[in-house]
């Protein structure tokens, strides 16, 4: 991955322990050993180690009694060493709150948080007994200082500040941490703040008491799109969806709780609808008040200071109320159903529907607070594992109408592997992923069913080994048995109503034995912690996670009979099965589990480190660095994923140190100090790190790595520069803007005679460089356009040269009928060439007038391909030059479009899932699209001539792209058949 996008994996990082909190299951073991109570700062800090950190964690709760901040109680170091089995290994990290001016932030709540790769692999983040993000949490002391334990070496941290306070904010940790030793983060600052006062009334002028008040540092579009009435409940549909009455989306609730640790402001009104809302961040911030039942009311944007700053009276509208019946296919109302109702956003084409509760014994329903703009909308469901059926109102009023779809019941018998009834079980109910089924995508997402609202759980009858789930739709489900000691084990199920009766089995399950020794001595490693990862859906997943034991050994399962067969058979990019084993001592390690083993062995390196150092010309560096180390073997992209980058500061002598690294090949990439700021601002800044040099290095566990970076006595790393001229017809151009850069580009100016020269960029990265100077225009005068755009990378010490020689060649553009020589007027031109210049004088807004012609100037000698389309002529298009335009005319015929129409055949391999796209090309025709109808595979194109032309169609995952080749005769055809065949298949 590219490190320029460095927050981006963050960011990334963040978002899957997102996803795994939504889909988790319930934790398997207790949670990693934390100290949650304040620490007083020691005299003279200095790493601690093993059970010292602990000791020195309770020792400072016990002489910090006064504080009035409530505080965790202290866990005694003999109850950690029960809980876990990593207990006393892992890294500690102190630091300290503090004002701008020093002033040290006392009883403050500070979280840390801790995510790496498995928290998408479900099972084995609950082994490793993290049931929530947060390790850890504590309060800072009269000095402002906090204390972990428990942060692992190889994981992304960062610390949430203030969780649900008005000085809400998240830090993320850029100093690398490492097992059994103490890391000081030194201080950490925190921004200024404003504060926001104000009183919420509704339309009759009544006070609003509990209404929701939200600001932040955030774009004044963010809070017009609706996301104001985001909250638990909601369910989500897009316009298309709508009118095909497909797709809604329901967030899960404990999506709702991840989106309350969001650092933002938040406050509630009182009885008299007034609010005090602390905290707000300085700048242009913008926000809202909501309340279930109304319409959000936005605020600002407004400029925050360090003072309080009155936004008045906010009004909160009751909108419209949505009413309606539910009844079945009989025309009986259906008390008891749960019914949503929104607006479509008039902008954005989504509706975000508010829960309406349930139906009463008339199946009548009503939902209040919806916007008065955007056609309405509403959906139904029986229970949570059952899709949505939407529904949109009857024109012209506020109702909606519906009629629930057809269901039954599922009964399910569960037996063992000697024909008798298995009780006790868990059957669960979800969605099928099979082709055909809308919500394919979100159950692959659900990860085998681990997401909540995906399933509903059967209920055991009186029957032994028989369960049943009642009022279940028509359609494709999976079955799952989960029993205690057993294989978990699934099924595909077609239920068309009635009673659909499903056998299942639930065997013991097979276990694979993993035996975990030292790679150096050959010794037996206690408490690695082994998983077996294989596909699921487009993801993977851990079928099985546990720790070893003094011997060395676990087992992992109990796994279905044919547990390897059925992970890979709809594998899409992980195409095999693996076991990964990871100690705080040794550096991660995975193997490949053959077919038809029942034991792997894995040897564990010990972990590796990378040491180094910064000099600036031999000297002390001025600035502290951060330093990012990545897995450096893009062959592997497992590995790539499970070791994700790590990141490390250098301290005033330039010193860093990266622990707990597997043997390899790692890229190692030093920058400028980034993520000391608050990382949402460094988001919505699109600020990017600044790269100063980086290498490659082979880490051993023998001894560590050694790097050297010494950097120019200013602190510059390798770099070169840039140089060049711009002239028109051999004319310099004065005062044309050179802008080089990624963001916030620098700026540079041509001089008299049309020459520019820069700063030194590093060579790390390529710069953008766009040049915009004025030019002739067809008219006589000149306008301002960028005609250079491109990417370029310096050189180490050298200058690279840039050189744009435009040319001044006036067209006139004439587009005619071809049959009568008429000219066409409203024809639409669009000029492009070869080359990166993407100037707009290629005429790309251009239009022909009455008379059929358009005037416009080729900017140089490239060869451009002139492109013409109206709605009443097929696509026509010449190539013209500064060398072929005779006496600047250039001239484009146009004939009538012909009828394309037809069908199309697929390898039978192919799925015919979502929208399906035909593609259309040929040479001097730029190309068409046409949507096919997935039931009977027919087409429609515009824009057609007669000619040979090649088309495409994208069949999905499964078929790829697939190609053929087809004639259009004179007169067109309605009765096209374009035959596709898969790759191999073909004569």
């Amino acid at each position: 991955m590219q490190l320029r996008s460095l927050l981006a994996v963050a960011a990334v990082v963040l978002i899957a322990a997102v996803g795994w909190f939504v889909l988790r299951t319930e934790p398997t073991a207790a949670p990693i050993g934390t100290i949650e109570q304040s620490l007083q700062p020691p005299d003279a800090p200095s790493p601690q180690r093993g059970d010292e950190l602990a000791e020195l964690g309770v020792r400072a709760a016990a002489s910090d009694s006064g504080r009035e901040a409530v505080a965790v109680a202290p866990i005694a170091v003999d109850s950690i060493e029960e809980e876990h089995p990593w207990a006393g290994m892992l890294a500690g990290l102190t630091g300290r709150l503090v004002e701008k001016d020093g002033t040290p932030v006392p009883s403050m709540r500070v979280e840390l948080i801790e995510a790496d790769a498995s928290v998408l692999f479900g099972s084995e983040h609950a082994a490793l007994g993290t049931p929530e993000l947060e390790i850890g949490e504590t309060f800072t002391d009269s000095e402002g200082r906090f204390l972990f334990e428990g942060a692992r070496d190889g994981s992304f941290h960062a610390l949430n500040i203030d969780r649900g306070g008005g000085r809400a904010t998240i830090r993320l940790v850029e100093q690398s941490v490492e097992n059994r030793t103490l890391t000081d983060l030194g201080d950490i600052v925190l921004d200024e703040y404003g504060t926001l006062i104000g009183t919420v009334i509704d339309e009759d002028g009544e006070p609003v008491e509990g209404a929701r008040v939200r600001a932040t540092v955030i774009p004044e579009i963010v809070v017009q799109t609706g996301v104001l009435d985001v909250r638990e409940g909601i369910v989500v549909t897009s316009k298309d969806e709508a009118e095909e009455g497909g797709l809604a989306i329901e967030p899960p609730r404990s999506a709702f709780a991840l989106l309350d640790r969001i650092p933002i402001p938040t406050t509630t009104t009182l009885a008299d609808g007034s609010f005090r809302l602390e905290g707000v961040p300085l700048g242009r911030v913008s926000g809202g008040v909501d309340l279930p039942g109304h319409i959000a009311a936005t605020i600002g944007p407004i400029e925050v200071t360090p003072t309080e700053v009155d936004v008045g009276e906010l009004e909160l509208l009751f909108g419209r109320t949505v009413t309606g019946t539910v009844k079945d296919l009989a025309g009986e109302p259906v008390s008891g159903v749960s019914v949503c109702a929104g607006a479509m956003h008039p902008l954005f084409g989504v509706a975000i529907m508010q829960p309406g509760g349930v139906t009463d014994e008339n199946g009548l329903f009503s939902v209040p607070g919806v916007p008065e703009n955007g056609s309405l909308v509403g959906a139904i469901r029986r229970h949570r594992s059952e899709r949505w059926t939407l529904g949109e109102a009857t024109p012209g009023t506020d109702t909606i109408d519906f009629v629930l779809p057809t269901a039954g019941k599922i009964i399910c018998t569960l037996l063992d592997e000697e024909e008798e009834p298995v009780p006790g079980a868990d059957i669960l109910v979800r969605l099928s992923a099979e082709s055909g089924n809308e919500m394919a995508w979100m159950t692959n997402i659900a990860l085998a069913g681990r997401m909540p609202m995906m399933q509903t759980k059967a209920k055991a009858t009186e029957t032994p080994g028989v369960y049943v789930v009642e009022d279940l739709s028509l359609g494709k489900w999976t079955i799952e048995a989960r029993v205690p000691g057993r294989a978990t084990v699934r099924k595909e199920v077609e239920h068309r109503g009635g009673e659909t009766l499903v056998r299942m089995q639930s065997p013991k399950g097979q276990m694979l034995r993993v035996v975990v020794t030292d790679e150096i001595t050959g010794e037996p490693i206690k408490s690695a912690h082994a998983t077996l990862l294989g596909p699921e859906g487009f993801l993977f997943t851990a079928f099985a996670s546990a720790f070893t034991g003094k011997d060395g050994s676990t087992e992992l399962g109990p796994l279905a009979p044919a547990w390897r067969d059925q992970a890979l058979a709809n594998a899409v990019w992980m195409k095999d099965t693996i076991v990964s084993v990871e100690h705080p001592e040794y550096g991660k390690s995975k193997m490949t589990v053959p077919e038809g083993v029942t034991e792997v062995a894995i040897a564990m390196p010990p972990a590796c480190t990378i040491e180094g150092v910064v000099t600036w010309g031999g000297g002390s560096p001025g600035n502290v660095y951060m330093v990012t180390v990545r897995w450096n073997d893009d062959s592997d992209p497992m590995a790539q994923f499970m070791m994700l980058p790590r990141t490390a500061l250098t301290n005033l002598e330039g010193r860093f140190k990266v622990t707990g690294l597997a043997p390899g090949d790692y890229e190692v990439v030093l920058m400028e100090r980034y993520f000391e700021g608050n990382p949402l601002q460094l988001l919505l800044d699109q600020k990017e790190p600044t790269m100063v040099d980086k290498t490659s290095v082979a880490v051993e566990p023998e001894a560590p790595a050694v790097l050297a970076f010494d950097l120019s006595v200013d602190g510059q790393g390798p770099s070169g520069t840039f140089e060049g001229r711009v002239t028109v017809d051999g004319n310099a151009i004065s005062g044309a803007e050179v802008k080089v850069g990624r963001r916030d580009p620098d700026v540079y100016y041509t001089d008299g005679f049309g020459e520019f020269e820069t700063e030194p960029y590093s060579i790390i990265n390529s710069q953008r460089i766009v040049i915009v100077a004025d030019v002739p225009t067809a008219d006589g005068g000149t306008a301002r356009e960028e005609v250079y755009n491109n990417w370029q990378r310096p050189k180490d010490g050298e200058v690279t040269r840039i050189d744009v020689e435009l040319s001044y060649t006036p067209i006139r553009i004439q587009v005619v009928d071809a049959a009568t020589g008429a000219g066409v007027p409203d024809v639409k031109l669009r000029l492009s060439g070869e080359g990166r210049w993407r100037g707009r004088r290629g005429g790309n807004d251009m239009k022909t007038d009455s008379r059929g012609e358009a005037d416009t100037v080729l900017p140089d000698k490239k060869t451009y391909s002139l492109v013409a389309t109206s709605k009443l002529y097929a696509q026509a298009s010449v190539q013209v030059s500064a060398g072929t335009v005779k006496d600047g005319l250039v001239r484009i015929e146009m004939r009538p479009a012909v009828p394309c129409a037809g069908r199309v055949t697929l390898p039978s391999t192919v799925e015919t899932q979502g929208k399906m796209y035909l593609n259309v090309t040929a040479p001097g025709f730029e190309g068409d699209w046409a949507e096919i109808d997935r039931e009977e595979l027919t087409f429609e194109l515009a824009r057609m001539a007669p000619g040979d032309y090649e088309a495409r169609v994208w069949s999905g995952p499964t078929g790829g792209m697939l190609t053929t080749k087809f004639t259009l005769q004179e007169g067109g055809d309605t009765g096209l058949l374009l035959e596709f065949v898969a790759e191999g298949e073909a004569d």
